[in-house]
Formats: structure tokens, C-alpha cells, sequence
């Protein structure tokens, strides 16, 4: 858990549905300093008390659609495994994928063309 993820979600998350903040301070308890966990929908559902999976994963997209989270999909043997999701806490997306490669050895092939983030810094 990290305390300091948690309270950028008490200071930031705004005039939103109970349940969805809800969501995002269970991903936050989750989370390390960085802000980066890797609950399944089911563990975030039932943190949160909610009684469908569904909810909590269609919560967890909208909190992604409104840029409270980001998620990278993660793969094991043509199998997939937990998101990786991350708290931002203010940081741009360039600089999260940025540390989701380097500080999560978590390599990023569906960015830019199967190049990874070393695609994107070469264009910028």
C-alpha cells in the first residue's frame, strides 16, 4: 500500500460516483510508491464489495477513459495475465511507460508499430 497514492486520489478524484473512487482507493491500496499494481478484476471487485466482476472491470475502464489510470496488458505464454495498471499521480503517459520499462522490466511491443517505448523516444 502506498499512502502517498492514495492520498493523490483523496486530493484529485472529484465529483465522480462513490463506487468508482471506491475502485481507484482499492487499486491505490494495491499499488507500490509508484502508483503500479496488478490486481485481477475479481480481487478489485471483491475489495471494493461490489458483487459482479463486470462492474468492477466496466469501472476500471471508465477510471482509464478519464485518465485516472493507466493499464498495459500483460501476456505469459499466449496467455493473458493481470493488467498492469498504474496511478499516475501527475506524471505524463510518456513518462509512465517509461517507467514501466525500465524500473518494471515490462517491454511495450503493441507501441508503435511492435517497436516499444524506444519508438517513442526517438520521436521526441
Amino acid at each position: 500500500m502506498s499512502v502517498q497514492v492514495m492520498s493523490w486520489v483523496l486530493k484529485n478524484y472529484r465529483n465522480g460516483p462513490p463506487t468508482k473512487k471506491l475502485v481507484l482507493l482499492v487499486l491505490a491500496d494495491f499499488a507500490d510508491s509508484n502508483g503500479v499494481c496488478w490486481p485481477s478484476n475479481a480481487t478489485v471487485a471483491e475489495n471494493a464489495d461490489l458483487t459482479d466482476v463486470r462492474h468492477a472491470r466496466r469501472l476500471i475502464k471508465e477510471l482509464e477513459d478519464l485518465g485516472y489510470i493507466q493499464r498495459f496488458e500483460q501476456f505469459k505464454d499466449n496467455r493473458q495475465k493481470s493488467n498492469l495498471t498504474v496511478v499516475p499521480m501527475d506524471r505524463t503517459a510518456f513518462d509512465v511507460l517509461r517507467m514501466v520499462e525500465s524500473d518494471y522490466d515490462f517491454y511495450l511491443p503493441h507501441i508503435s508499430g511492435g517497436e516499444g517505448l524506444q519508438a517513442l523516444q526517438n520521436h521526441h
